[in-house]
């Protein structure tokens, strides 16, 4: 039923954008997710449609699963009104999304190629940086100790707790997403830095009872190392500056009701923001600035400091090249590109008057007659509404796929997977669901046999109760 009405709702739509993204279950199956976002009376509502099997893991087949999926439910008629395709890009690679461009431009009204912001892309364009090599080195050193020897993580917890600090458990580097993970684990670093360090310094001393292995006694001398090094601290703390912000634009990705004009002031604040950090120091930078008193000692932790240096190069290279590889991979929002197009609607980009002119237009007149004139400007409106700017939807329908298509159920075919998913996804609330019409039809026209009143493990019962007794009685007889 909720499907039914879903359709009708595209069905009576007058444009409509679909979103797709691919992924592997956990049957090695490539599958197709297919999402769409229309207009609604609440606002604009990314909906989920139908996940389909792909037999090549090429445009062609990707196309080819889109395909079915109109063909299975026979959307708007015969005329399609979908104003934009948006793919992931992760899926395929750049000529293959170009491909699928202009194939699809054939067949689908104003298409649209854009991808959500995948940051492992903005990570290999400061990953070059020598101190972002080291920083990512530490990290996953500090990682693979806590991860692997549970003892240590004791270790740390009993230390912090004889420090009077809090520590948190250092997390992973490696994810779908590499920022929020280093992102995460940069943070974790900074606020436990005096306990990780003192943890690791014990690792290292060759008082320490019982010794450690040479491959944990050179990992805890390099971290140290590191930790202890001004330098090193100052350009972690200025990463947490940057991955904020990154963090920060992400997130507006990420929303559902996200929209053209917002996608573009956030991204332009976002530049902004990490422009300023060439020439002054970010949140996290100044603090660390601040406590460490000009002398060195952070956290009660007397830093190795041999300049006075605040890394403006080596700040400004790791600047542009962000700045530069996200204008590259955001084009589409700026260059002669349908979705560029809306930014007319954006007031921001509108002609600015200055004061003077401002108070002579005080007086509006209301023109009736022009009315009529402008009428496509609702339709324009509904489309600036509709057009899609990330698929990180689609990105939550495969965190449903794998709740559940477990490991215990990965024998589930597509069709079986497709109606679980779209009653978890779209289906009604639990409080709202009323199970007597599933109750009814499956009692009318359930194939298997149903006996309520039978109990296949009664017999069973009866007979090891039997055993029993038999047991017992042979007891009586023999103390007899």
């Amino acid at each position: 039923m909720e499907l039914e009405k879903l359709l009708q709702k595209l069905k009576l739509a007058k444009y409509f954008s679909v979103m797709i993204d691919g992924a592997t279950d956990t049957a090695t199956l490539e599958n197709e997710l297919v999402y769409v976002r229309y207009m609604d009376t609440e606002g604009p509502i990314n909906s989920y449609l139908k996940i389909e099997d792909v037999k090549h893991a090429n445009a062609a087949g990707v196309l080819e699963a889109v395909y079915a999926v109109w063909l299975a439910w026979w959307i708007g008629g015969s005329v399609w009104w979908a104003l934009g395709v948006m793919v992931q890009q992760s899926m395929l690679d750049a000529g293959q999304v170009l491909l699928l461009a202009s194939k699809s431009k054939s067949r689908i009204s104003y298409p649209s190629i854009a991808s959500l912001i995948v940051w492992s892309w903005v990570v290999s364009a400061i990953k070059e940086n020598p101190k972002m090599q080291q920083l990512q080195a530490t990290l996953c050193s500090i990682y693979e100790q806590y991860h692997y020897a549970p003892k240590a993580l004791r270790e740390l917890r009993m230390i912090a707790e004889a420090m009077e600090e809090k520590v948190l458990k250092p997390t992973t580097l490696h994810g779908a997403r590499w920022v929020p993970y280093v992102h995460r684990a940069a943070k974790v670093l900074c606020d436990s830095f005096p306990v990780i360090l003192a943890h690791f310094e014990d690792m290292a001393s060759l008082e320490r009872r019982p010794k450690p292995s040479a491959a944990v006694t050179g990992r805890a001398k390099k971290v140290s190392s590191y930790l202890k090094d001004y330098g090193s601290v100052l350009f972690l703390h200025f990463l947490c500056d940057v991955l904020d912000h990154l963090a920060t634009l992400s997130k507006v990705f990420q929303k559902d009701s996200v929209t053209v004009c917002e996608a573009v002031e956030s991204q332009e604040r976002c530049f902004w923001n990490l422009s300023s950090l060439k020439t002054r120091m970010g949140l996290c930078m100044e603090t660390f600035v601040e406590q460490s008193n000009g002398s060195g000692c952070y956290k009660g932790v007397q830093l190795n400091r041999a300049s006075s240096s605040t890394l403006e190069p080596q700040r400004a290279a790791v600047i542009d090249a962000v700045i530069s590889h996200l204008d590259e991979r955001l084009k589409d929002l700026h260059q002669d590109s349908i979705v560029a197009k809306f930014r007319a609607l954006d007031p921001s980009c509108w002609p600015k008057y200055d004061h003077t002119d401002a108070v002579e237009r005080e007086t509006f007149t209301q023109h009736e007659e022009r009315r009529a004139m402008f009428r496509c400007l609702c339709h324009l409106m509904e489309i600036y509404m509709v057009l899609p700017v990330s698929t990180a939807v689609c990105e939550r329908g495969f965190s449903t796929m794998k709740r559940v298509k477990t490991d215990w159920r990965s024998s589930l075919t597509t069709a079986q997977l497709q109606r679980l998913m779209f009653i978890s996804i779209q289906g009604p609330a639990l409080e709202d669901f009323d199970a007597a019409s599933a109750a009814q039809r499956w009692w009318t026209s359930s194939l298997r046999r149903r006996r309520p009143g039978f109990n296949p493990w009664s017999s069973r019962e009866r007979g090891d109760e039997e055993d029993e007794l038999v047991l017992m009685g042979s007891e009586d007889e023999l103390e007899e």
